[in-house]
């Protein structure tokens, strides 16, 4: 009762409340134990991409409820914990690292791979990310699909993996919207 009549504080949900001005990033990545901040959220809050973001997704291994939070959209989506790790906590809040973002974004979301590839060029030409931690991730996250786009993706940005070709995916992946047309034999991709 006293925080629901409080000035200066905002109920998100029943038992949950927040000060008004905490920085969204904060209040999202707390509202569900344990969760952490990814995709397009996590792309702006590392300065990867510029455009202005309203959408904030959440991996956790708990289900919730989509919220609004002053016009921000939280979302929440759900993982078994063999796939949940490679965060960090900034301040108060817990957002994916870099590497483990470029694993995420193509398993949760539908996010073209010419939009995550023009993404790594920059992350990697600004010495953000971690080659071998990236790899590392890869191989703890298990899915040879994800290995082999991401071998193949590392591979036209100069770097051959030796670490994730042993774990590729043995059948052909079709990636649509890759910006570029061909096949990796490799990595048993063909792409348009």
């Amino acid at each position: 009762m006293f925080l629901s009549k409080a000035k200066g504080i905002t109920r998100i949900e029943k038992g949950k409340y927040f000060i008004n001005d905490t920085d969204i990033y904060e209040i999202a990545s707390n509202i569900v134990y344990p969760s952490y901040i990814s995709m397009q959220a996590a792309l702006r809050y590392y300065d990867l991409i510029d455009q202005n973001i309203i959408d904030y997704s959440l991996i956790s291994v708990k289900r919730h409820k989509k919220l609004t939070i002053g016009g921000s959209k939280v979302e929440f989506v759900y993982t078994d914990r063999r796939k949940f790790f490679g965060y960090v906590k900034k301040g108060n809040s817990y957002i994916v690292s870099i590497e483990k973002l470029f694993i995420d974004l193509p398993y949760f979301s539908n996010v073209k791979f010419s939009d995550v590839n023009e993404v790594y060029k920059y992350a990697y030409s600004n010495k953000s990310i971690n080659i071998s931690k990236l790899e590392k991730y890869a191989l703890e996250f298990g899915k040879s699909t994800i290995i082999s786009k991401l071998g193949f993706m590392i591979g036209i940005n100069g770097f051959h993996s030796k670490k994730l070709i042993k774990h590729r995916y043995r059948n052909n992946i079709i990636l649509h919207g890759s910006g570029i047309k061909g096949v990796d034999k490799l990595w048993g991709i063909s792409y348009d």
